[in-house]
Protein backbone atom coordinates (compact mmCIF):
# COMPACT_ATOMS: atom_id res chain seq x y z
CA UNK A 1 0.00 0.00 0.00
CA UNK A 2 1.77 3.44 -1.10
CA UNK A 3 2.38 6.23 1.62
CA UNK A 4 -0.35 8.37 0.49
CA UNK A 5 -3.32 6.07 0.87
CA UNK A 6 -2.24 4.79 4.29
CA UNK A 7 -1.69 8.47 5.16
CA UNK A 8 -5.25 9.01 4.42
CA UNK A 9 -7.29 5.75 5.26
CA UNK A 10 -5.15 6.44 9.06
CA UNK A 11 -6.14 10.22 8.85
CA UNK A 12 -9.67 9.08 9.05
CA UNK A 13 -9.85 6.44 12.08
CA UNK A 14 -10.15 9.11 14.83
CA UNK A 15 -13.60 9.84 13.37
CA UNK A 16 -14.71 6.35 12.46
CA UNK A 17 -14.18 5.50 16.34
CA UNK A 18 -15.89 8.85 16.79
CA UNK A 19 -18.93 8.05 14.41
CA UNK A 20 -19.57 4.17 15.95
CA UNK A 21 -20.06 6.00 19.44
CA UNK A 22 -22.24 8.39 18.82
CA UNK A 23 -25.07 5.74 16.47
CA UNK A 24 -23.83 3.18 19.54
CA UNK A 25 -25.15 5.03 22.16
CA UNK A 26 -28.45 6.25 19.84
CA UNK A 27 -29.54 2.24 18.45
CA UNK A 28 -32.46 2.20 16.40
CA UNK A 29 -34.07 -1.12 15.34
CA UNK A 30 -34.72 -1.99 11.34
CA UNK A 31 -37.13 0.36 9.29
CA UNK A 32 -36.54 3.18 12.34
CA UNK A 33 -32.93 4.61 11.58
CA UNK A 34 -33.98 8.27 11.22
CA UNK A 35 -30.56 8.99 13.15
CA UNK A 36 -28.42 6.63 12.13
CA UNK A 37 -29.68 7.84 8.43
CA UNK A 38 -29.44 11.31 9.35
CA UNK A 39 -25.67 10.81 10.64
CA UNK A 40 -24.93 9.38 7.07
CA UNK A 41 -26.78 11.84 5.38
CA UNK A 42 -24.29 14.68 7.31
CA UNK A 43 -21.58 13.10 6.99
CA UNK A 44 -21.97 12.40 3.07
CA UNK A 45 -22.33 15.93 2.57
CA UNK A 46 -19.55 16.82 4.68
CA UNK A 47 -17.40 14.90 2.30
CA UNK A 48 -18.77 16.08 -0.69
CA UNK A 49 -20.02 12.53 -1.86
CA UNK A 50 -23.83 12.85 -3.81
CA UNK A 51 -26.44 11.17 -1.92
CA UNK A 52 -30.09 9.91 -2.48
CA UNK A 53 -31.90 9.48 1.29
CA UNK A 54 -34.68 7.56 1.57
CA UNK A 55 -33.81 4.44 -0.76
CA UNK A 56 -35.30 1.14 0.10
CA UNK A 57 -37.38 3.12 2.57
CA UNK A 58 -34.74 4.39 4.96
CA UNK A 59 -31.62 3.49 2.72
CA UNK A 60 -29.18 6.19 2.02
CA UNK A 61 -27.04 5.63 -1.34
CA UNK A 62 -23.93 7.71 -1.90
CA UNK A 63 -22.26 7.88 -5.37
CA UNK A 64 -18.21 8.27 -5.78
CA UNK A 65 -17.73 8.56 -9.75
CA UNK A 66 -13.80 8.19 -10.48
CA UNK A 67 -11.97 10.33 -13.28
CA UNK A 68 -12.56 7.63 -16.14
CA UNK A 69 -15.76 5.91 -16.71
CA UNK A 70 -15.48 2.23 -16.09
CA UNK A 71 -17.11 -0.04 -13.80
CA UNK A 72 -19.11 0.20 -10.71
CA UNK A 73 -18.71 -1.63 -7.22
CA UNK A 74 -21.40 -1.54 -4.29
CA UNK A 75 -19.99 -1.44 -0.97
CA UNK A 76 -22.86 -2.50 1.45
CA UNK A 77 -22.78 -0.97 5.58
CA UNK A 78 -25.84 -2.40 7.44
CA UNK A 79 -27.27 0.36 9.77
CA UNK A 80 -29.87 -1.26 12.14
CA UNK A 81 -30.06 -2.33 15.80
CA UNK A 82 -31.21 -5.37 17.69
CA UNK A 83 -33.93 -5.67 20.81
CA UNK A 84 -31.49 -6.43 23.55
CA UNK A 85 -30.22 -5.01 26.35
CA UNK A 86 -26.89 -3.76 26.54
CA UNK A 87 -24.57 -4.72 29.23
CA UNK A 88 -20.82 -3.78 28.56
CA UNK A 89 -20.99 -0.23 30.73
CA UNK A 90 -19.31 1.39 27.93
CA UNK A 91 -19.40 5.10 28.62
CA UNK A 92 -21.28 5.30 25.20
CA UNK A 93 -23.33 2.59 25.80
CA UNK A 94 -27.03 2.41 24.37
CA UNK A 95 -29.17 5.11 25.89
CA UNK A 96 -32.44 3.20 24.64
CA UNK A 97 -33.66 0.26 27.10
CA UNK A 98 -33.92 -3.20 25.23
CA UNK A 99 -31.92 -2.28 22.05
CA UNK A 100 -28.72 -2.30 21.16
CA UNK A 101 -25.74 -3.03 18.58
CA UNK A 102 -25.39 -6.52 19.30
CA UNK A 103 -24.10 -7.43 16.39
CA UNK A 104 -21.28 -4.73 15.04
CA UNK A 105 -23.66 -2.58 12.31
CA UNK A 106 -23.05 0.30 14.40
CA UNK A 107 -19.03 -0.59 13.04
CA UNK A 108 -19.67 -1.26 9.77
CA UNK A 109 -21.65 1.92 8.91
CA UNK A 110 -18.62 4.07 10.49
CA UNK A 111 -16.13 1.93 8.40
CA UNK A 112 -17.72 2.76 5.57
CA UNK A 113 -18.19 6.53 5.94
CA UNK A 114 -14.57 6.20 6.89
CA UNK A 115 -14.25 4.63 3.31
CA UNK A 116 -16.34 6.68 1.87
CA UNK A 117 -13.82 9.55 2.58
CA UNK A 118 -11.04 7.89 1.50
CA UNK A 119 -12.31 6.75 -2.05
CA UNK A 120 -13.77 10.32 -2.42
CA UNK A 121 -10.31 11.85 -2.09
CA UNK A 122 -8.46 9.12 -4.58
CA UNK A 123 -11.48 9.40 -6.90
CA UNK A 124 -9.46 10.97 -9.50
CA UNK A 125 -6.97 7.77 -9.60
CA UNK A 126 -10.76 5.61 -9.94
CA UNK A 127 -11.58 4.20 -13.53
CA UNK A 128 -15.26 3.62 -12.67
CA UNK A 129 -17.67 4.26 -9.51
CA UNK A 130 -18.38 3.14 -6.51
CA UNK A 131 -22.06 2.94 -4.73
CA UNK A 132 -22.02 3.66 -0.38
CA UNK A 133 -25.07 1.20 0.40
CA UNK A 134 -26.18 2.08 3.95
CA UNK A 135 -28.97 -0.27 4.25
CA UNK A 136 -31.56 -0.43 6.95
CA UNK A 137 -33.26 -3.49 8.39
CA UNK A 138 -30.60 -6.47 7.96
CA UNK A 139 -32.26 -8.32 10.89
CA UNK A 140 -36.00 -8.28 9.71
CA UNK A 141 -35.72 -11.80 8.85
CA UNK A 142 -37.42 -12.85 6.63
CA UNK A 143 -37.97 -10.07 4.36
CA UNK A 144 -34.64 -7.60 5.03
CA UNK A 145 -33.60 -4.49 4.20
CA UNK A 146 -32.22 -5.27 0.71
CA UNK A 147 -34.91 -6.29 -1.53
CA UNK A 148 -36.19 -2.89 -0.62
CA UNK A 149 -33.16 -1.41 -1.59
CA UNK A 150 -32.78 -3.73 -4.96
CA UNK A 151 -36.43 -2.88 -5.65
CA UNK A 152 -35.59 0.87 -5.53
CA UNK A 153 -33.09 0.92 -8.59
CA UNK A 154 -29.55 0.15 -6.35
CA UNK A 155 -28.27 -1.75 -9.20
CA UNK A 156 -29.06 0.98 -11.98
CA UNK A 157 -27.41 4.32 -13.12
CA UNK A 158 -25.11 3.32 -12.76
CA UNK A 159 -25.24 -0.47 -13.18
CA UNK A 160 -23.51 -2.28 -10.91
CA UNK A 161 -21.12 -5.26 -11.87
CA UNK A 162 -20.12 -6.35 -8.56
CA UNK A 163 -20.29 -5.67 -4.68
CA UNK A 164 -18.51 -6.22 -0.92
CA UNK A 165 -20.41 -6.36 2.38
CA UNK A 166 -18.12 -7.12 5.69
CA UNK A 167 -18.76 -8.36 9.34
CA UNK A 168 -17.39 -7.89 12.40
CA UNK A 169 -16.19 -11.32 13.88
CA UNK A 170 -15.24 -11.86 17.62
CA UNK A 171 -13.63 -15.39 16.48
CA UNK A 172 -10.96 -13.56 14.39
CA UNK A 173 -8.30 -11.11 16.06
CA UNK A 174 -8.41 -7.53 15.47
CA UNK A 175 -5.80 -6.71 12.51
CA UNK A 176 -6.85 -9.64 10.87
CA UNK A 177 -9.84 -10.80 8.33
CA UNK A 178 -11.56 -13.76 6.73
CA UNK A 179 -12.66 -14.60 3.09
CA UNK A 180 -13.83 -17.57 1.52
CA UNK A 181 -14.78 -18.10 -2.05
CA UNK A 182 -17.98 -19.94 -2.33
CA UNK A 183 -21.08 -20.53 0.15
CA UNK A 184 -20.34 -17.64 3.37
CA UNK A 185 -23.92 -17.56 5.39
CA UNK A 186 -26.63 -20.01 5.35
CA UNK A 187 -29.90 -19.47 4.07
CA UNK A 188 -31.98 -18.12 6.98
CA UNK A 189 -35.95 -19.93 6.46
CA UNK A 190 -38.53 -19.34 9.82
CA UNK A 191 -41.53 -21.91 10.20
CA UNK A 192 -44.27 -22.15 12.13
CA UNK A 193 -46.14 -25.49 13.21
CA UNK A 194 -49.29 -25.62 15.57
CA UNK A 195 -50.93 -29.18 16.82
CA UNK A 196 -54.41 -29.03 17.88
CA UNK A 197 -55.80 -32.17 20.02
CA UNK A 198 -58.60 -32.56 22.70
CA UNK A 199 -58.86 -30.94 26.54
CA UNK A 200 -59.58 -33.28 28.85
CA UNK A 201 -59.11 -33.40 32.66
CA UNK A 202 -55.88 -34.34 33.70
CA UNK A 203 -56.44 -37.60 35.16
CA UNK A 204 -58.15 -38.74 31.90
CA UNK A 205 -56.48 -38.29 29.48
CA UNK A 206 -57.60 -41.33 27.02
CA UNK A 207 -61.31 -38.51 27.24
CA UNK A 208 -58.64 -36.17 25.30
CA UNK A 209 -55.87 -36.27 22.57
CA UNK A 210 -52.59 -34.44 24.20
CA UNK A 211 -50.86 -31.99 21.91
CA UNK A 212 -48.19 -31.70 24.33
CA UNK A 213 -46.83 -35.37 23.51
CA UNK A 214 -47.81 -35.17 20.03
CA UNK A 215 -45.98 -31.82 19.63
CA UNK A 216 -43.03 -33.56 21.28
CA UNK A 217 -42.87 -36.75 19.30
CA UNK A 218 -42.77 -34.15 15.84
CA UNK A 219 -40.34 -32.09 17.70
CA UNK A 220 -37.97 -35.33 17.59
CA UNK A 221 -39.21 -36.70 14.20
CA UNK A 222 -38.68 -33.11 12.58
CA UNK A 223 -34.97 -33.62 13.32
CA UNK A 224 -34.77 -36.98 11.89
CA UNK A 225 -34.66 -35.03 8.37
CA UNK A 226 -30.78 -33.64 9.55
CA UNK A 227 -29.77 -37.27 10.33
CA UNK A 228 -31.38 -39.48 7.85
CA UNK A 229 -32.55 -37.36 5.18
CA UNK A 230 -29.93 -34.98 4.32
CA UNK A 231 -26.50 -36.16 2.93
CA UNK A 232 -23.73 -36.44 5.51
CA UNK A 233 -21.38 -33.51 3.44
CA UNK A 234 -24.58 -30.98 3.11
CA UNK A 235 -24.63 -28.80 6.20
CA UNK A 236 -28.45 -28.00 7.57
CA UNK A 237 -29.79 -27.35 10.91
CA UNK A 238 -33.27 -27.63 12.20
CA UNK A 239 -34.09 -25.55 15.61
CA UNK A 240 -37.38 -25.77 17.31
CA UNK A 241 -36.94 -21.88 19.30
CA UNK A 242 -40.17 -21.47 20.86
CA UNK A 243 -43.16 -24.34 22.58
CA UNK A 244 -45.78 -22.93 23.88
CA UNK A 245 -49.16 -25.10 25.09
CA UNK A 246 -51.14 -26.00 28.23
CA UNK A 247 -53.43 -23.66 30.24
CA UNK A 248 -53.15 -25.73 33.61
CA UNK A 249 -51.15 -28.17 35.47
CA UNK A 250 -54.46 -30.55 35.43
CA UNK A 251 -55.48 -30.08 32.07
CA UNK A 252 -54.71 -32.20 29.17
CA UNK A 253 -53.16 -29.63 26.67
CA UNK A 254 -55.53 -28.88 23.54
CA UNK A 255 -53.03 -26.85 21.53
CA UNK A 256 -48.84 -26.33 21.21
CA UNK A 257 -47.43 -23.62 18.87
CA UNK A 258 -44.24 -24.06 18.51
CA UNK A 259 -41.81 -21.51 15.83
CA UNK A 260 -38.60 -22.20 14.94
CA UNK A 261 -35.61 -22.09 11.90
CA UNK A 262 -34.13 -23.73 9.34
CA UNK A 263 -30.12 -23.49 7.90
CA UNK A 264 -29.09 -24.87 5.03
CA UNK A 265 -26.45 -24.25 2.10
CA UNK A 266 -27.56 -25.90 -0.61
CA UNK A 267 -30.08 -24.66 -2.26
CA UNK A 268 -31.91 -27.95 -3.21
CA UNK A 269 -31.15 -29.10 0.88
CA UNK A 270 -33.30 -25.69 1.30
CA UNK A 271 -36.52 -26.92 -0.94
CA UNK A 272 -36.57 -30.60 -0.02
CA UNK A 273 -36.83 -29.83 3.84
CA UNK A 274 -40.23 -28.03 3.85
CA UNK A 275 -41.54 -31.28 2.07
CA UNK A 276 -39.93 -33.74 4.60
CA UNK A 277 -41.30 -31.57 7.53
CA UNK A 278 -44.69 -31.65 6.82
CA UNK A 279 -44.31 -35.50 5.61
CA UNK A 280 -43.48 -36.33 9.34
CA UNK A 281 -45.94 -33.54 11.04
CA UNK A 282 -48.88 -35.06 9.16
CA UNK A 283 -47.88 -38.47 9.70
CA UNK A 284 -48.09 -38.27 13.38
CA UNK A 285 -50.95 -36.08 13.83
CA UNK A 286 -52.57 -38.81 11.64
CA UNK A 287 -51.68 -41.40 14.37
CA UNK A 288 -52.45 -39.50 17.55
CA UNK A 289 -56.15 -37.94 16.03
CA UNK A 290 -54.17 -34.51 16.16
CA UNK A 291 -55.04 -32.10 13.68
CA UNK A 292 -51.93 -29.24 12.58
CA UNK A 293 -50.99 -26.31 11.03
CA UNK A 294 -47.75 -25.59 9.00
CA UNK A 295 -46.10 -22.79 7.56
CA UNK A 296 -42.62 -22.25 6.27
CA UNK A 297 -41.45 -18.97 5.31
CA UNK A 298 -38.70 -18.57 2.82
CA UNK A 299 -36.32 -15.85 4.10
CA UNK A 300 -32.50 -15.26 3.24
CA UNK A 301 -30.90 -17.10 0.68
CA UNK A 302 -26.96 -18.25 1.41
CA UNK A 303 -24.17 -15.48 1.12
CA UNK A 304 -22.08 -16.97 -1.88
CA UNK A 305 -18.78 -15.26 -2.48
CA UNK A 306 -17.72 -14.96 -6.02
CA UNK A 307 -14.39 -16.74 -6.68
CA UNK A 308 -13.30 -13.89 -8.77
CA UNK A 309 -13.88 -11.19 -6.65
CA UNK A 310 -13.21 -12.90 -3.77
CA UNK A 311 -9.83 -13.38 -4.99
CA UNK A 312 -9.01 -9.90 -6.00
CA UNK A 313 -9.70 -8.19 -2.68
CA UNK A 314 -8.15 -11.15 -1.03
CA UNK A 315 -4.95 -10.33 -2.86
CA UNK A 316 -5.64 -6.64 -2.29
CA UNK A 317 -5.90 -7.09 1.55
CA UNK A 318 -2.93 -9.40 1.67
CA UNK A 319 -1.01 -6.09 0.36
CA UNK A 320 -2.23 -3.76 2.41
CA UNK A 321 -2.01 -6.32 5.93
CA UNK A 322 0.61 -8.77 5.08
CA UNK A 323 -0.08 -12.56 4.19
CA UNK A 324 0.08 -13.73 7.66
CA UNK A 325 -3.27 -11.45 8.59
CA UNK A 326 -5.85 -12.60 5.68
CA UNK A 327 -6.84 -15.50 6.84
CA UNK A 328 -9.18 -18.57 4.67
CA UNK A 329 -12.10 -19.64 6.21
CA UNK A 330 -12.62 -23.12 5.53
CA UNK A 331 -15.87 -23.96 6.34
CA UNK A 332 -19.30 -21.42 6.37
CA UNK A 333 -21.85 -20.23 9.12
CA UNK A 334 -24.69 -20.70 9.72
CA UNK A 335 -25.64 -17.73 10.51
CA UNK A 336 -28.16 -15.19 7.90
CA UNK A 337 -27.21 -12.63 5.90
CA UNK A 338 -29.46 -10.56 3.50
CA UNK A 339 -26.42 -9.24 1.95
CA UNK A 340 -27.20 -12.19 0.20
CA UNK A 341 -29.99 -10.74 -1.80
CA UNK A 342 -27.57 -8.76 -3.65
CA UNK A 343 -25.15 -11.47 -4.29
CA UNK A 344 -27.70 -13.17 -6.18
CA UNK A 345 -27.40 -10.01 -8.79
CA UNK A 346 -23.95 -9.79 -9.22
CA UNK A 347 -20.66 -10.86 -8.37
CA UNK A 348 -20.24 -10.10 -4.45
CA UNK A 349 -17.57 -11.33 -1.83
CA UNK A 350 -18.48 -10.96 2.17
CA UNK A 351 -15.23 -10.15 4.58
CA UNK A 352 -15.08 -10.70 8.08
CA UNK A 353 -13.18 -8.30 10.20
CA UNK A 354 -11.20 -9.76 12.88
CA UNK A 355 -12.48 -7.64 16.45
CA UNK A 356 -10.74 -9.67 19.31
CA UNK A 357 -8.01 -7.72 20.66
CA UNK A 358 -4.84 -9.27 21.95
CA UNK A 359 -5.14 -11.04 25.55
CA UNK A 360 -9.16 -11.27 25.44
CA UNK A 361 -9.88 -14.98 25.56
CA UNK A 362 -13.29 -15.03 26.37
CA UNK A 363 -15.02 -12.59 24.23
CA UNK A 364 -19.33 -11.94 23.83
CA UNK A 365 -20.32 -13.27 20.46
CA UNK A 366 -22.66 -10.94 18.84
CA UNK A 367 -26.25 -11.57 19.47
CA UNK A 368 -25.09 -10.72 22.98
CA UNK A 369 -25.70 -7.56 24.96
CA UNK A 370 -22.03 -7.76 26.25
CA UNK A 371 -20.82 -7.99 22.71
CA UNK A 372 -18.14 -5.08 22.20
CA UNK A 373 -15.77 -5.38 19.07
CA UNK A 374 -12.23 -3.89 19.38
CA UNK A 375 -11.98 -0.35 18.37
CA UNK A 376 -8.73 -0.89 17.00
CA UNK A 377 -10.62 -3.27 14.14
CA UNK A 378 -12.25 -0.28 12.57
CA UNK A 379 -9.02 1.02 10.23
CA UNK A 380 -8.96 -3.00 9.22
CA UNK A 381 -12.33 -2.40 7.96
CA UNK A 382 -11.88 0.64 6.09
CA UNK A 383 -9.30 -0.52 4.56
CA UNK A 384 -11.32 -3.56 3.32
CA UNK A 385 -13.92 -1.61 2.46
CA UNK A 386 -11.13 0.22 -0.02
CA UNK A 387 -9.25 -2.69 -1.04
CA UNK A 388 -12.45 -4.03 -2.30
CA UNK A 389 -13.17 -0.77 -4.28
CA UNK A 390 -9.92 -0.65 -5.60
CA UNK A 391 -8.99 -3.88 -6.99
CA UNK A 392 -12.42 -4.50 -8.79
CA UNK A 393 -12.76 -1.22 -9.82
CA UNK A 394 -9.23 -1.94 -11.45
CA UNK A 395 -9.63 -4.98 -12.71
CA UNK A 396 -12.86 -4.82 -14.53
CA UNK A 397 -12.02 -1.33 -16.02
CA UNK A 398 -9.15 -3.13 -17.93
CA UNK A 399 -11.22 -5.72 -19.25
CA UNK A 400 -13.43 -2.94 -21.21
Amino acid sequence: MDAKLQELIHAVEPTVKKHRREIHAHPELGMQEVKTAALVQRELARIGVPYTANVGKMGVVGLINGEKPGPCIALRADMDALPIQETTGLPFASQEPGICHACGHDTHTAMLLGAAEVLWNIRHDLAGSVKLLFQPAEEMNPTGGMPFMIEDGILMNPTVDAAMALHVSSDIPTGSVGYRPGAMSASSNRFFITIKGKAAHGSAPDAGIDAIVTASQVIMGIQTIISRKVKALDSAVLTIGTIKGGDRYNVIAETVSMEGTCRTHNPQVTAMIPLLMEQIIKGICDASGCNYEFRFDSGYPAVVSDEKITTLVKDELVDMLGEERVIYIPTPRMGGEDFAFLAEKVPSTFIRIGCTAEGVTNPAPAHNGAFDPDEDCFVVGVKAYVAAAMSVLRELSSQK
